[in-house]
């Protein structure tokens, strides 16, 4: 029987880079930025000036790849690699056990947004421009300050600063009859805000009953358009004075210079 001698089976340098990279499916250039962080330490042969990896090195570059996959800053590696405390480490992983989670809300809700841009797109694709009854839609927004005589930039943020993007792609208008009839000049009616997710707080807004119009028209002919629709709708329903206008920049983009708008009516009850 052989006998294994662990010092020089684990620490013994033995592997180049290129037979560690072809191993791990990585590049030379990572490799050789692990060694300049200081979180990867290979043994320099001083004839050839080569470095060489020890199984031990490459265990240590396991944890490495392991914790950059999971978005670990490398500067909080050595923290992992380093630790030689229980309860220390136990504290390191829980703390990326709910980076972890928060990311997954994150992409659980983009995920979820990007869902419903599609759904709406194809349905305004088959029926533009037409309205019906919707029931129970429920808002969470964060409300911002807009500053349009001023046209001051640094207020047009929302009130719970966020650096997520799905915060500021998708904006929530309430606006009331001053802002319909004097055609969007009036502004002290109006709030605005970003939707957002349940784990961000925020206001919630619950219309029981409304009617629901998705529109490419520009701004400027948004509130004909909402008096239009309130006229035609007068005897069937009465209508609240609130119009609630979700506006999706993400349309923007293949649209130039109009947005995707959802305006809501909300129904105050239905005539018999």
């Amino acid at each position: 029987m052989i006998e294994l001698n662990r010092e020089e089976y684990f620490f013994e340098p033995r592997y180049t880079r290129g037979q560690v990279c072809k191993v791990m499916g990585i590049g030379k250039d990572t490799l050789r930025h692990y060694e300049s962080c200081g979180i990867l330490s290979p043994k320099e042969n001083k004839k050839n000036k080569y470095k060489y990896y020890a199984i031990a090195d490459i265990e240590i570059l396991n944890v490495i790849l392991f914790l950059r996959s999971i978005d670990v800053p490398i500067q909080d590696i050595p923290k992992f690699i380093e630790c030689n405390d229980i309860d220390d480490y136990s504290g390191l992983i829980g703390k990326q056990i709910k980076e972890i989670t928060q990311k997954i809300n994150y992409w659980t809700y983009a995920k979820k947004l990007l869902c419903y841009f599609q759904e709406m797109l194809e349905e305004y694709k088959k029926n533009p421009n037409t309205i019906k009854y919707v029931e129970q839609i429920v808002f969470r927004f964060n409300e911002a300050t807009f500053d349009y005589k001023m046209d001051d930039i640094e207020e047009m943020v929302p009130s719970k600063k966020t650096n997520r993007g799905v915060g500021r792609i998708t904006q929530l208008k309430i606006v009331g009859e001053k802002w319909i009839y004097s055609n969007r000049e009036d502004t002290s009616d109006m709030v605005v805000g970003h939707l957002c997710d349940e784990k961000e707080g925020g206001c919630e807004v619950v219309l029981p009953q409304a009617l629901l119009m998705n529109t490419l028209e520009p701004l400027d002919k948004i509130p004909s358009i909402i008096c239009s629709a309130q006229q035609n709708y007068e005897k069937q329903y009465v209508f609240e004075k609130k119009v609630y206008i979700i506006e999706h920049s993400f349309f923007n983009i293949f649209n130039q210079g109009k947005l995707m708008r959802n305006i809501y009516l909300p129904i105050q009850l239905i005539k018999k």
